[in-house]
């Protein structure tokens, strides 16, 4: 049973590729600057201790270029999806994140694992954000990264309409209702980073029914009966 389990092991370690290797050591350096600030920012005693500290803190464009150059010269690698993924997400406000965002849509949309980065696009400004995720819900054969990509689109659009009442705030509106729905029919069982999207998607899909300006309060059950829009005037 052990040498099994080391034959496994290390077919996972020879299955990863030299260029992932090389991305996960540039994100590991990063990420082991950061673990070893926690113990100093712990022990600072002063405002000016604890700025000084966070000074010394890793900068994401400090790193963002030399990951870009493993992507430029391994475009087509399993290992250049994960350091798109952390430029997109991580390097935010750098030409490397707008340039690893725009290669996740035109070049890697049905690459497994880029839920990573469909899943933060929300944040980003929607002319950026909606033809990547398009395109990874048009060619994606992946569980994860569909719906992390139809979740996010849902998002998108519905952060796009909210308080407005334009046709083109309704067309987004509708359209947001319908990838949610998409969501909690499909992916149900998907949980990526420990949540549900089709729970979030459920929750929202509620506030649009029951809780939009100009909808009708949804009854509340209370101990003597019913609650309804009309008994919550007051005498």
């Amino acid at each position: 049973l052990l040498l099994t389990f080391v034959a496994l092991w290390s077919a996972d370690i020879l299955a990863e590729t030299a260029v992932e290797r090389e991305v996960t050591a540039v994100i590991e350096e990063y990420n082991n600057k950061f673990r070893e600030l926690s113990p100093k920012l712990a022990a600072a005693k002063t405002d000016a201790d604890r700025a000084a500290v966070r000074a010394a803190a890793p900068r994401p464009e400090h790193y963002a270029p030399r990951l870009m150059k493993i992507v430029d010269a391994n475009p087509d690698d399993t290992g250049a999806v994960k350091a798109l993924c952390w430029l997109a997400t991580q390097a935010v406000g750098t030409p490397e994140s707008a340039k690893a965002i725009e290669l996740i849509g035109t070049r890697h949309a049905g690459s497994a694992g880029v839920w990573e980065a469909a899943q933060q696009l929300y944040r980003t400004p929607r002319a950026q954000a909606e033809p990547v995720l398009k395109a990874i819900i048009k060619t994606n054969t992946h569980a994860e990264d569909r719906c992390a990509a139809t979740h996010a689109l849902a998002t998108v659009l519905f952060n796009a309409s909210e308080n407005l009442t334009t046709p083109e705030a309704k067309a987004d509106r509708e359209e947001a209702k319908r990838l949610f729905m998409e969501v909690v029919a499909n992916y149900a069982n998907v949980t990526i980073q420990g949540f549900k999207p089709a729970d979030q998607s459920a929750a929202v899909l509620y506030e649009m029914e029951n809780l939009a300006v100009g909808c009708v309060a949804p009854e509340i059950e209370g101990k003597d009966g019913t609650l309804g829009s009309d008994d919550t005037d007051g005498p």
